[in-house]
């Protein structure tokens, strides 16, 4: 399937991942928001890396990825859409090494220079 030439981000509420993460997290609407938006801003630097691993997230973005991943359909649907493939999102092993110092600091560099800070990134220690 052919990548699109344009990033096109998720439609998280209409699909109700939203709205499954804030009932089972508790989380308020301005927290799933942030998280969506956060969620948005790494789909759109793995769109932009030609669907490369980033390997800094938003740990609230990535809650709502995993949960998104759930909606199995959706999400499949979604990543060949936009990726032309599927967006793989790794879990390391017990025990698996996670990613170098270095390869943290190009993720948050991918942020940084789009000008968004990144408050709460995930620590390198669950998945990519």
């Amino acid at each position: 399937m052919a990548r699109a030439k344009t990033f096109r981000p998720p439609e998280l509420k209409r699909s109700g991942v939203l709205a499954r993460v804030q009932q089972q997290r508790r989380w308020g609407a301005e927290r799933a928001n942030e998280a969506e938006e956060w969620y948005r801003r790494h789909l759109r630097i793995a769109f932009e890396r030609g669907g490369k691993p980033v390997y800094v997230i938003h740990r609230d973005a990535d809650v709502l990825w995993h949960t998104h991943i759930t909606f199995t359909k959706a999400y499949r649907d979604y990543c060949l859409d936009v990726f032309g493939e599927f967006l793989d999102h790794t879990p390391l092993p017990p025990g698996g090494r996670p990613p170098s110092a270095a390869v943290i600091a190009a993720g948050l560099a991918e942020y940084k220079k789009r000008d968004w800070f990144l408050k709460k990134i995930w620590s390198g220690t669950g998945c990519h």
